[in-house]
């Protein structure tokens, strides 16, 4: 038996890391490269070292076998110290003589793969059961799952017809793209492949009746499926000056959402007068609170989630709402949640 009484329950593994565990079908070997002799003269290293093995041993504990650690301390001009570079460990000089220290992680699988964090930095603790599970799930599942993505916003890059130069897709499209083999999905699909593992709708609206159809039967069918509907898109907005007074930026899914127990009004945003920032509107005007751009702090965030326990502040603007249809069993789980000195706004006011 183990308790965790840190704070911020540094030692206990979530739930989808346990999964990743269990879905470990062939062994992987995992190498921790670690000065450790080297970091007892690093007294901001030294802690995050100590836990970073503790917390190895104890995913090593978990997979039943199939995961086996090796903790290496490379000396200068070894045989591990080439190791690690050819795993793709990085060392950062110590001293003038270029002594090296070494605080990373490489992991291969049964078919010749392998996968590296060069360097555990200190300043990105609060992400290290991620990046550790990350590697060993690509590991794990050297063939990425596929996912459908749809999206009516700019987010896979290419020639911007405004500017007339090519665009950078969207840090989240290309951090999926690393992880997944994504699709791109068209509004006139009329059907969902049956090998996709996640369909991920970002801004819909419009969709032909045929589209929303066949994304009803991959829900029906078990499918997985990332919805993303806002009120008032501001990027469409931005990516559309002539449109951008008095036209409609709102996505539309309310018939699908509403056969899903799902309640979602276009019309309305979030006012919330508990996280309300104060913006400048126009030049040479002063500041002034806008109800609809909040500042969420950490009272707004789900702590047991990993997607949210990490973050301290968010900020959001012209925010939508979700409740849950009365009669309906959909089950929710706030990830983000306003202050209870709020209330629902028109959109166009916002």
């Amino acid at each position: 038996w183990q308790l965790d009484l840190t704070q911020n329950r540094l030692y206990t593994i979530s739930p989808g890391t346990d999964r990743v565990l269990k879905s470990i079908q062939e062994p992987i070997d995992l190498y921790f490269f670690y000065s450790a002799k080297a970091a007892q003269s690093i007294p901001q290293i030294q802690p995050y070292g100590q836990r970073v093995s503790d917390f190895l041993k104890e995913l090593t504990q978990r997979a039943d076998g199939k995961i086996r650690l090796h903790i290496i301390d490379p000396k200068p001009f070894s045989v591990e110290e080439d190791r690690a570079a050819e795993l793709g460990v990085t060392g950062t000089a110590l001293d003038a003589a270029g002594t090296k220290f070494y605080f990373g992680l490489a992991g291969t699988n049964s078919t010749n793969g392998q996968q590296a964090i060069p360097f555990f930095d200190p300043d990105k603790q609060r992400f290290l059961e991620y990046d550790v599970a990350k590697l060993v799930y690509e590991l794990a599942h050297p063939a990425k799952p596929v996912v459908d993505w749809l999206s009516t916003l700019p987010m896979t890059g290419g020639y911007d017809p405004q500017t007339g130069q090519m665009r950078q897709p969207w840090v989240v499209y290309s951090q999926a793209q690393q992880l997944f083999d994504v699709h791109t999905l068209q509004p006139t699909a009329t059907s969902i492949a049956p090998d996709v593992r996640v369909l991920v709708l970002v801004d819909p609206k419009s969709l032909p009746p045929a589209a929303q159809f066949a994304i009803d039967q991959y829900a029906l069918r078990g499918g997985h499926i990332l919805v993303f509907v806002d009120p008032d898109s501001q990027m469409e907005a931005a990516g559309n000056p002539m449109a951008s007074l008095g036209g409609d930026h709102a996505s539309h899914l309310e018939k699908l959402l509403t056969a899903w127990g799902v309640g979602f009004n276009p019309g309305e945003v979030v006012a919330d007068r508990g996280h309300a920032l104060t913006v400048a509107m126009r030049q040479g005007e002063p500041p002034v609170e806008h109800l609809g751009i909040l500042g969420l702090d950490g009272s707004s965030l789900s702590q047991s989630d990993v997607v949210t326990s990490g973050l301290s502040n968010v900020n959001v603007e012209t925010a939508g709402y979700l409740t849950p249809i009365k009669g309906t069993a959909v089950k929710f789980e706030p990830l983000i949640q306003s202050s209870t000195d709020a209330e629902p706004m028109p959109a166009h006011r916002s």
